[in-house]
């Protein structure tokens, strides 16, 4: 072998070791932003961006909620007393819009509508189990 396929070699094996080593950085990084265990959705593993229990405050408390469903961007809250809800408490939540009928409320909350109702609709499930 001559002298430049060995640098060749070192080098490429080099710059693989650097490039594996920026990506298990930004792997690393990325999980450190869902450590927060207080608000975060056990079955799903990735943080919430507010507390669980603001969410179940504005709407009545847990045996208000009677379901709660949703799309891409937005989740819909079916409650049992309208009287319950907490307005200020819903602002908390930052929505982007707020849609109120006689028996839910529809929050459209972007992309962590999907995590959000999951994490809530897991947590009145293990209530309602208990």
């Amino acid at each position: 072998m001559n002298g430049g396929v060995i640098a060749a070699i070192v080098i490429t094996i080099i710059f693989t070791i650097i490039l594996a080593a920026v990506a298990l950085y930004f792997v690393l990084s990325r999980n450190k932003k869902f450590q927060n265990k207080e608000y975060k959705n056990e079955k799903v593993g990735k943080k919430l961006p507010f507390p669980p229990q603001l969410f179940l405050n504005a709407f009545g408390g847990i045996k208000n909620i009677k379901k709660i469903e949703n799309s891409l961007t937005k989740i819909t809250v079916f409650i049992k007393d309208n009287k319950l809800i907490n307005h200020s408490g819903i602002q908390e939540l930052k929505p982007s819009g707020i849609m109120e009928g006689t028996d839910k409320i529809s929050l459209v909350l972007g992309k962590n509508s999907v995590l959000i109702a999951d994490a809530m609709n897991e947590i009145i499930k293990k209530h309602s189990g208990s």
